[in-house]
This record gives C-alpha cells, sequence and structure tokens, in this order.
C-alpha cells in the first residue's frame, strides 16, 4: 500500500502494518493511502480504519489560545465602554 502525506510520498508499506502505525502517530487521518498510485484516498475517511483514529487527531487549539481570547474580549469591552 503506498502511502502519502502532503502530496509526498512516504513509502509502501504492507496492509497489516497501517493500523499499528496509525496507533503509533506515524500516520495521521489526512495521510493518504493508494493501491496503484493512481486513486488516492485519506486513511480517516476509510471505512474500516477511521475509528483508529481518535477524537485528539483532529487539530486542538494552540497553546494559550482561549487566554488570548479572553484578553481579546477585555480589550473589546473596554473600546466599547469608552
Amino acid at each position: 500500500m503506498k502511502i502519502r502525506r502532503g502530496g509526498s510520498l512516504l513509502g509502501e508499506f504492507p496492509t497489516r502494518s497501517l493500523i499499528e502505525k496509525i496507533r503509533t502517530g506515524e500516520l495521521n487521518e489526512r495521510d493518504e493511502f493508494s493501491g496503484d498510485g493512481c486513486h488516492w484516498t485519506r486513511l480517516g475517511l476509510h471505512p474500516q480504519l477511521k475509528s483508529y483514529f481518535s477524537e485528539e487527531a483532529e487539530p486542538s487549539e494552540p497553546p494559550g489560545f482561549r487566554r488570548q481570547l479572553e484578553q481579546m474580549v477585555d480589550l473589546l469591552d473596554d473600546l466599547n465602554t469608552k
């Protein structure tokens, strides 16, 4: 099975190794696979593989995001009350 990430070929892997590579984080749900090198599908969209991706695989908030958002709200409140 050919695997690519962002258009770059990561390599060819035995189909049986995909689940372990997903579990260890070597492969993510946005990586794509192909048997022929022409037709590609995201791993996270494959019915038998998507369950191996945890909810945490989705991008999370950047560090400090909530704090910055709260500061922005305070700043806007200050501007609107003046």
